[in-house]
């Protein structure tokens, strides 16, 4: 098979991290042009898709064609982390600015926060002023700071600029923001920025669907997990509910879905994602009632069954006569 035929197929098929595409790409000589360069240079922006490519070596050093043609590439994950630091990497020197893109992404593979190799990788990393600058670029305007530990660099560089750029992701319910702080220099924006932080998680755990129950019933704690049905077998129809909350940096999970032979209805706290029995949604808080609404419009009476809900004792017995007004409610 042609090296441009299995270069076709790899980006074709998605196959990031392929062996015989990397193959390919890591020994082609430097000036490589044409269409070989195109495809390598696709291939070579694929890549950067791979949650492994910390272990990709073959990419370090490309032909300049190849190189142009990956920061051109529809490929390139370019609103992403690393897509952005590649492009920033190779804004003055392709050639150098990729090599070197390469190297701190796989000195900055993910590992605990404490790791000891992480942190000299980190203190390494931070001492190198294009290498931050380009790190700050990319997660000012990335979506998220993952994948592996670009954030913990401009922690420990700690200045107003790095903490500006880390501050994009302060209503993160991913923890690489926290994973960042770990490695954070002792500096007032550092400071202002954990704080930051700590408000915007507890703000999101006070905005979950499972806390808002817990208020609204009054009752103590933050912390709850029911999945509970409602079924009508006659019907063949059932309605499975799931509320949970997490730990501080998940909201938790509110899902229904109502299912009645092969039609179904199913949403969360923000989306109604299919609604083939034309009943639409609520929020949790209006649970009930919605069930109360749903059986009184399929012409149907529930049975319901409660299959986990904890925490015991008080809050149980509340969450269930909640649960159980259903019945008692009129659409």
């Amino acid at each position: 098979m042609s090296a441009t035929h299995t270069l076709r197929i790899a980006i074709r098929n998605r196959m990031y991290g392929d062996s015989e595409g990397l193959a390919i790409v890591g020994a082609l000589p430097s000036d490589t042009t044409g269409l070989i360069a195109e495809l390598a240079g696709d291939f070579a922006a694929m890549c950067l898709h791979d949650p492994l490519l910390d272990r990709i070596a073959q990419l370090d050093e490309l032909p300049a064609e190849v190189i142009a043609r990956a920061l051109t590439s529809p490929h390139l994950p370019r609103d992403e982390l690393l897509g952005q630091f590649v492009i920033a990497m190779t804004a003055h020197d392709r050639r150098a600015g990729w090599k070197r893109a390469f190297e701190v992404i796989r000195k900055l593979a993910r590992r605990p926060p404490k790791n000891a190799s992480l942190r000299r990788a980190v203190g390494e990393i931070s001492a190198d002023s294009s290498v931050v600058a380009a790190i700050a670029t990319a997660a000012a305007s990335a979506p998220a700071l993952d994948p592996f530990t670009f954030g913990a660099v401009l922690a420990a560089v700690g200045t107003p600029d790095a903490a500006r750029a880390l501050a994009a992701h302060l209503r993160s319910q991913d923890y690489d923001l926290d994973m960042a702080l770990e490695h954070s220099a002792n500096t007032p924006a550092m400071a202002a920025l954990a704080d930051e932080r700590a408000r915007c998680l507890a703000e999101l755990r006070e905005a979950s669907p499972g806390v808002q129950l817990l208020r609204m019933l009054q009752l103590p704690g933050d912390t709850i997990h029911v999945v509970v049905s409602f079924e009508a077998p006659e019907h063949d129809t059932a309605i499975l509910v799931h509320i949970q909350t997490c730990d501080a940096h998940r909201t938790g999970t509110f899902t229904v879905s109502c299912h009645q032979d092969s039609t179904k209805t199913s949403f969360d706290e923000t989306t109604l994602s299919c609604d083939e029995l034309e009943i639409g949604r609520c929020n949790v808080l209006e649970l009930p009632a919605w069930v109360a609404s749903v059986g009184e419009r399929l012409g149907m009476t529930w049975t319901m069954r409660v299959i986990k809900l904890t925490p015991a004792g008080p809050t149980r017995t509340a969450v269930k006569r909640w649960l159980a007004s259903y019945s008692s409610r009129k659409p």
